[in-house]
């Protein structure tokens, strides 16, 4: 099929107000009805199934419902903060908000106590079980810089609820006390014995370069320690990763095309090469005699998957450039289908369910995504301050190195690598490895995105000007949930209770709060921003989204001149911060 004939099968209607009430492609139509306020009342997707929003007179979400299912409803304080989430079977999440401290009530009375300092930024998380042991606790410390120094982490193995001397008081009137930052003697806990074998045990250390990449990690655990170092060239592109264990020493380089391009990783245990299209798309990746070829649509979105002629991944997009189907092999050699409902009213869209003819997983969310209902089971999740998910309460722990990858199970007791599902950041990692933001791919074992950024950053900003790399190198303190636009707190939250900054390219822009109910735009292909123009147009920095995809945001047509002017920019500001 060629361009103009995939461009024709494109077409969207408006409702009077400007916004698209029908999205048709040729994977099928969804549909769109929005108030006079822009909040959308009702969403139903190429597959048919619906989904209705209410909200209350100061514009708050306060019922979602989807067909044939109960209806979860939302109660809100005067500040517009969240104080419950009525779901399922008459079950209740609540909220409690004492000075900087936030307290979750969950099903079964187990609770999570969260603890800001004045700037906004955690400080102490900690889960209890129905009387008060610790299930999981981190703390963090700040720089000057407002980075995270310092990370302790206490959790239970296998997140089992465990008899502990420490529990977590929800007082109001210990709670209004100091949120200041603890220390890792504070995170000591040991069950009725005296012993504390029970709870893994680590302590993170974080330094950064001048222009705040990340340059390294440091573990310490029961083990032993282990210590990460990067090193990045001028264009922001990590050129080195040195791993240190208390026996060994592994170091694996890194080599980029002039276009910012990762063509070469080379590893103490294999060399792998990557090729790319015309638009700037990963489209392969070979490595000892093993290649994985990638396709794409006319819009840059992912399509499929080959581990060298058999296919192991396909996805399936709707009009709007969102996913709402993939297909992944199975240990049979088949292909599993698996649907995804996806929740419109975020300013980054959510899946609200996934499923196929012999399952169903819904997910609740709060002031972040908190429940997993799946057939016949009901868990919460354990989350870090970026909502990585860390386990289930009662199930067992994952952990993962700063970019995302899996951390070594050697290394850490009685963890489980993450194969798929809700893992780093709060994201989804497909069964390729491969985590889907959105707008473009993400790879946590190379630290880079599969395609070219649409948004060419600040011409102030050397490292914003690389269409590859990830959070700008900084993936302690940011995210990126939109796969264009590195993002500081909760993602996942509805209302202002839930704490997050946003931060473009270069903006320090803070906000978020409240997920946005606004009209949503296609993701479609169009011509890239370069720096130069930009630059020449008041060098503002790249504005939020406010909810809405301007275009398809993942657009790799950036001309030859503009990542010439890039480059070359790059290297003058690095000096800048060398």
């Amino acid at each position: 099929m060629s361009d103009g004939e995939s461009k024709k099968l494109l077409e969207y209607r408006y409702d009077e107000n400007g916004n698209i009430s029908e999205a048709t492609g040729n994977t099928g139509t969804s549909t769109y009805k929005y108030d006079n306020s822009g909040n959308i009342l009702n969403y139903t997707d190429i597959f048919g199934k619906t989904i209705n929003y209410t909200y209350d007179e100061r514009g708050n979400l306060s019922k979602l419902e989807v067909a044939g299912e109960p209806p979860t409803v939302y109660t809100y304080d005067s500040e517009d903060r969240i104080i419950s989430v009525i779901y399922g079977d008459n079950k209740t999440v609540s909220y409690e908000y004492v000075g900087n401290t936030t307290i979750t009530h969950l099903p079964d009375n187990k609770t999570i106590v969260e603890k800001y300092n004045d700037s906004g930024d955690l400080v102490d998380k900690t889960y209890t079980d129905n009387v008060g042991n610790i299930i999981y606790k981190i703390s963090l410390e700040y720089d000057g810089e407002d980075r995270i120094s310092k990370r302790y982490v206490v959790l239970s193995k296998d997140n089992k609820e465990s008899d502990t001397k420490e529990s977590a008081s929800t007082d109001k009137d210990t709670l209004t006390a100091s949120s200041e930052n603890v220390s890792s003697e504070e995170n000591t806990v040991s069950d009725n014995s005296g012993n504390n074998t029970d709870f893994i045990k680590l302590e993170y250390r974080y330094s950064y370069t001048d222009n705040s990449q990340l340059k390294s990690e440091s573990i310490t655990g029961d083990i032993g320690t282990k210590d990460i170092s990067y090193t990045y060239d001028n264009a922001g592109n990590r050129t080195s990763e040195t791993i240190k264990t208390d026996d060994k020493e592994e170091v694996t380089t890194f080599t980029y095309d002039e276009s910012n391009r990762l063509i070469k990783k080379q590893s103490p245990k294999k060399t792998t090469i990557y090729t790319y299209d015309k638009n700037g798309n990963r489209i392969s990746a070979t490595s000892d005699g093993e290649k994985f070829s990638y396709t794409y649509d006319i819009n840059d979105n992912l399509t499929g998957i080959k581990k060298n002629d058999v296919t192991i991944f396909e996805a399936i997009y709707d009009a709007m450039g969102e996913r709402v189907l993939t297909k992944e092999l199975n240990v049979d050699g088949t292909l599993e289908s698996k649907y995804r409902l996806n929740d419109v009213s975020f300013e980054d869209t959510q899946v609200l369910s996934v499923y196929n003819d012999s399952s169903k997983t819904n997910l609740i969310y709060g002031n972040e995504r908190t429940v997993e209902l799946s057939t016949g089971t009901e868990s919460i999740f354990i989350t870090d301050e970026k909502e990585s998910v860390l386990g289930r309460i009662g199930d067992e722990n994952t952990f993962y190195t700063p970019f995302g990858d899996n951390e070594d199970t050697n290394f850490i007791d009685t963890q489980k690598a993450l194969i798929t599902g809700f893992g780093f950041d709060g994201e989804w990692k497909d069964s390729t490895g491969l985590y889907y933001l959105r707008a473009r791919y993400y790879d946590p074992n190379t630290g880079v995105f599969l395609s070219e950024d649409s948004v060419s950053g600040d011409i102030e900003s050397a490292i914003s000007l690389n269409g590859y790399s990830f959070v700008e190198n900084d993936p302690v303190n940011y995210t990126d949930p939109s796969g264009n636009t590195r993002n500081r707190g909760k993602s996942t939250g509805r209302g202002k209770g839930a704490k997050g900054k946003q931060v473009s390219k270069k903006s320090t822009a803070s906000g978020k709060g409240k997920a946005s109910n606004k009209s949503k735009s296609p993701k479609l292909k169009m011509p890239k921003i370069s720096p130069k123009a930009k630059a020449q147009s008041k060098r503002q920095a790249k504005p939020k989204n406010s909810g809405r995809r301007l275009g398809k945001q993942n657009i790799r047509q950036s001309t030859n001149l503009s990542r010439s002017f890039g480059r070359r920019t790059a290297n003058s500001y690095s000096k800048k911060y060398s």
